[in-house]
Order: C-alpha cells, then sequence, then structure tokens
C-alpha cells in the first residue's frame, strides 16, 4: 500500500478535463502521497472539454474509450475495481458518492479495510431535502468514508449536519490553474485589438461563461440585461460563452425583444478562454443552483470584478460585498440589473481595484494549496485509527 515512504491513493472522477490535469500535476509534486488518477470515462457530454495537456503518463487511468452517458453501471464497476486491485491503494478518492457508481469504489475500500475520502460541494439548498434521502446520506457516510475534502464554508457545514465531524473535513477543493489564467489574460490585454476583432467581441461587456441550462437562470439575466439597457442605452455589452439545451430558447427571447448589445459565442476551449476573461470589464453568474462556480475562480484570476449569484457555494469564500463586485438575489430581476448598472457606472480605477482584489482572493485557492492540504488529509486518514476506537 506504501512505496518508498508515499501513501498509495487513488483520484476517482468521471472525467478528467483541465480542473482536474491541473489539480493532478500539482498532487504528483506531494511528498506524502503516490497518486493513480483514474477516469471512468474519456469524456462526458455536458462538459466537451480538450484538455491542453494531459496527466503524465502512466499516472492517469481510464476506465472506458465511450463517452460516460454509453457507459454500462456493472461494465464500469467491474473495471473499476480491477483498477484498484492492480494499483492496491490505502487511500481511495473519489468525487461525492453520485453517480453511484463512486460507491463501487468505496466499497472496495471498505472491504480490504482502506481508507476513504470523499470530495463534496454540494449544497443544501441545491433542490428540496426529503428527510428519508439525507437518511440514506448519512448512512452512506458514515459507512464508507472517512474523511471529505470540500470546497467551503457552505459545504462544510452541510457535510456536518450529515454526521461528518469537522475533524475530518478538509479544504479547499474547487481551485484552478490561476497562472495559467492570469498570464494569458496578460498576453490578450497587450494586443486587445487583434483579440477583440478574432473572437468577435465588443468594447466593455459584462460575460458570462458556463452550460445554456436553466439552472444558470440566463433568462432572467437576459430580462434583467433588458431593463439595464433601457436606462443605459449606450451601456456595456453582454457575452455569453457556452452551449447547452437552452441555447435556442435564449436566442429567440433576445431575437423576438429586439434586445441590442448580447453575443452568444459557442463553448470556448482552454486556450482561447482566458481571453473572454481579460477584455471583459465585469464576470456575471447568476445561477439558481451552482454548488460552486468554477468560471468564478477563472475570472478572478484574470482580474475580474464579479457579480455572483448568492446561491453559488463559492460565495463565502470568493464574494466581498461591494469590494471585489456584488452578490445578488438570482430571483430578482430587478435586482440583478440594478447591479449591473451599479457595476457598470463605477470609473475604471474603482474598477481596477475590484480586480487587484480578486486577484489577492483568489490566490488562496490554488492547485498547489489543493494538493498540499489533499496530501495532509490523505495523510492523516491513512494513519488515523478512528474506526478501531469507536470514534
Amino acid at each position: 500500500m506504501a512505496a518508498n515512504g508515499k501513501i498509495r491513493t487513488a483520484i476517482i472522477f468521471v472525467s478528467y478535463g483541465p480542473y482536474h490535469i491541473a489539480r493532478a500535476k500539482a498532487l504528483i509534486q506531494a511528498a506524502e502521497v503516490r497518486p493513480v488518477f483514474i477516469q471512468l470515462a474519456k469524456s462526458i457530454g455536458s462538459h466537451p472539454w480538450q484538455p491542453a495537456e494531459s496527466c503524465p503518463e502512466p499516472s492517469l487511468k481510464t476506465l472506458s474509450e465511450l463517452p460516460f452517458e454509453r457507459c454500462g453501471y456493472l461494465e464500469l464497476s467491474r473495471l473499476l475495481r480491477k483498477a484498484l486491485d492492480e494499483f492496491d491503494p490505502a487511500v481511495v478518492v473519489t468525487a461525492s458518492f453520485r453517480p453511484f457508481i463512486m460507491l463501487s469504489a468505496a466499497r472496495w475500500a471498505r472491504s480490504r479495510n482502506r481508507r476513504t475520502v470523499l470530495f463534496y460541494d454540494t449544497t443544501p439548498w441545491d433542490k428540496r431535502r426529503r428527510a428519508p434521502v439525507e437518511t440514506v446520506k448519512r448512512w452512506t457516510l458514515r459507512r464508507y468514508y472517512d474523511a471529505a475534502f470540500v470546497g467551503g464554508s457552505v459545504h462544510r457545514d452541510y457535510l456536518k449536519e450529515l454526521g461528518m465531524p469537522e475533524h475530518r473535513i478538509w479544504q479547499p477543493y474547487d481551485v484552478v490553474d490561476n497562472d495559467y489564467f492570469a498570464a494569458k489574460a496578460a498576453l490578450v490585454r497587450a494586443d486587445p485589438g487583434r483579440w477583440r476583432k478574432t473572437l468577435g467581441l465588443p468594447g466593455r461587456y459584462f460575460l458570462y461563461v458556463g452550460r445554456y441550462a436553466p439552472e444558470k437562470n440566463l433568462l432572467r439575466l437576459l430580462e434583467a440585461y433588458a431593463l439595464y439597457r433601457e436606462s443605459s442605452a449606450a451601456g456595456w455589452s453582454l457575452v455569453l460563452v457556452g452551449d447547452g439545451p437552452q441555447r435556442s430558447e435564449l436566442e429567440r427571447y433576445v431575437s423576438s425583444t429586439g434586445l441590442e448589445g448580447v453575443f452568444f459565442k459557442h463553448f470556448a476551449q482552454l486556450e482561447n478562454l482566458p481571453a473572454y476573461y481579460a477584455l471583459a470589464g465585469c464576470f456575471v453568474l447568476p445561477s439558481t443552483v451552482d454548488p460552486w462556480g468554477l468560471v468564478v475562480n477563472e475570472a478572478m484570476a484574470c482580474g475580474l470584478p464579479v457579480i455572483v449569484s448568492k446561491l453559488c457555494g463559492c460565495v463565502p469564500e470568493l464574494v466581498r460585498e461591494d469590494a471585489n463586485g456584488f452578490h445578488c438575489d438570482p430571483y430578482d430581476t430587478l435586482a440583478i440589473a440594478a447591479r449591473l448598472g451599479r457595476m457598470a457606472s463605477l470609473d475604471t480605477i474603482s474598477l481596477q481595484n475590484m480586480g487587484d482584489l480578486s486577484r489577492k482572493i483568489i490566490s488562496g485557492f490554488t492547485p498547489r494549496i489543493w494538493a498540499d492540504n489533499l496530501a495532509r488529509c490523505v495523510k492523516v486518514t491513512a494513519a488515523d485509527n478512528w474506526r478501531g476506537n469507536g470514534s
């Protein structure tokens, strides 16, 4: 279970995208662990990532070349157990316990008296909570998981309600490659005219990046933007970057209302994504459901002020009201419009100060910090005997 004094650790995700790759590269450098990274499938339909780089071989194990949506549970479960048998980790780390295939790994660990860590960034308000389901969650945590690694205070508090002792909860889970985004943004800002022409971008604009899906609340954002433009006819534009099931509905709304200043852009891969942030005036995430909101990390790493729904899990850690941005009630269209107007009314120096504070705040959320804290979590979890002493 250990090699050269390092703790064998399996890190399991559905599919590895750019976020995961950056974290994995940092964890490989950690002194305490010897990781293997397991992805259930090579791709996932909801996130068509094409990572600019991959995990160093042979650290990444891919169980299926099919998209995750086309994989069978029983076959994936068999392949997952086989991979764990071969690597024989002392600690198994899974991304939540849903999809339920993740519990195959937890069961494997428990049957061999190995330790388990749960990556967790679910918020308590993302759906109606029913007592029987919450009871099952409590039982699952008690039965299968020794520790957790969470996004922030919202997720920590929810896990404590579900019975996970606070001293077994670590963070931060939700990080991106800040250095990559900051460096790319600086290059774009050195030649903004060329990039605006290449990407077809307007002058000053609000930016949204993510899926076009109902939980992202984009129809209400468009309604709020229309109210903002009524009072600021020559105001900032709105650029939406992404794809998803609601795209046609959103485009129809803009067309039917004659709303000007809205630009729809398709899903951007990692090499082009920083350019959209670099040229924006402010980032907006109006979600009604968002466990964290990693796009907020990206925007802040690029030095942007932010407007973020108070229902996004990242708000307590990342958004300081009237300092690096604003939070808002995602169901209050007038309030969102007011936030847009307030942000656009600020002078250049105020916006720059907000962006500078965003960079400072997000400096505490990096792959290096993620790796160091996860390594400590693994070390403590592997050594602790709480299951043996009845605690």
